[in-house]
Formats: structure tokens, C-alpha cells, sequence
């Protein structure tokens, strides 16, 4: 099952696969009445300007981190879909809104908050380096701040993480 969210509410909808041919890759669904409310802590408002871009959208991503860590990435108009650690419920990729700029040509700083308000995520793309610059702070207070390698790059919506079944 894949999660992603609605960033106006942060209400979580929980896809299932329901379907999968030899002709292409599952179709995932919302499944019915599996919408589960997410607290959102008050908070001033939030300031957003600046342009946004769309320069990541169908772009996939795989990269790693001198410590080890390693994600794939996948980017459509409205969310991010992304590898996480194997959850209690099987989950292994989670989707959720988020924002992105074009630096520069070729460098492109993408952000999302994570449900709930329980931290956030700014990546840097740089695309010719083959680098990701990563600053985070995740749930449980886990920070993040390190420089990964780009190991795949993918476009037009190849090897998209969101035409997986996440469950494999």
C-alpha cells in the first residue's frame, strides 16, 4: 500500500493494487472509507512565495549516502513518492504533496512537510553534478544533513515509483 496526502487538510488515503496485467505495470486506487485524519498542530501561517516549477515532474530518482542510506524518488505535478524503510504494515513507499523551484538551470530544491507537521524534507537537485544535498528533519527528531550520489535518473514517467506495486 502507498500513502499520500491532501497538504490543505493533510488527511492520508491509503492506495491498493488492484490490478496488474503482462500488458503494464498495477494500477493503484484509493481504497473506500480507509481515509484516516492526521492532526494538524496550530501553527502561524505559512509563508510561501517565490515561483514554483515543474521541472521534476516525471523525473525518478535513485541515490545514496556515504552512510548507507538509499532511496528512490519519483515526482508528479502535485506529489512526491519515495522508498522508506520497510513500515509494520508493509509499506515501503509513501507519496505526499510538495513544492518545487529550478534554481538554476539544471538545479532544481524540492520541500514537503511531513504529515502532520512531524518534520520536513528540502532536497537539492543537482542534476549535472549527479549530487543530492539533503537537510531534514524527520519524526522522532531525526536529522538528516548530508550530500548523496545520484545512482539513476529517469524521465517522462520511467520506472515511476507510483506504477509499482509497493508491496514487492
Amino acid at each position: 500500500m502507498v500513502l499520500a496526502t491532501n497538504i490543505a487538510s493533510y488527511r492520508l488515503a491509503i492506495f491498493t493494487i488492484v490490478s496488474s496485467s503482462v500488458a503494464g505495470p498495477p494500477t493503484m486506487i484509493p481504497e473506500k472509507n480507509t481515509i484516516t485524519d492526521v492532526p494538524e498542530p496550530p501553527h502561524p501561517p505559512d509563508r510561501i512565495g517565490g515561483p514554483e516549477t515543474q521541472g521534476m515532474v516525471g523525473r525518478t530518482f535513485s541515490y545514496s549516502y556515504p552512510s548507507g542510506l538509499q532511496y528512490r524518488i519519483s515526482f508528479d505535478e502535485k506529489h512526491v513518492y519515495f522508498s522508506v524503510p520497510r513500515q509494520p504494515d508493509g509499506t515501503r513507499y509513501i507519496g505526499v504533496p510538495y513544492r518545487q523551484r529550478e534554481v538554476r538551470t539544471g538545479l532544481y530544491l524540492v520541500h514537503w512537510m511531513v504529515p502532520g507537521r512531524a518534520g520536513h524534507v528540502a532536497l537539492v537537485f543537482d542534476i549535472e553534478q549527479k549530487k543530492v544535498d539533503a537537510a531534514s528533519l524527520m519524526p522522532g527528531l531525526f536529522e538528516l544533513f548530508d550530500r548523496a550520489t545520484l545512482d539513476e535518473m529517469y524521465e517522462g514517467n520511467k520506472n515511476a515509483l507510483w506504477l509499482e506495486d509497493p508491496r514487492s
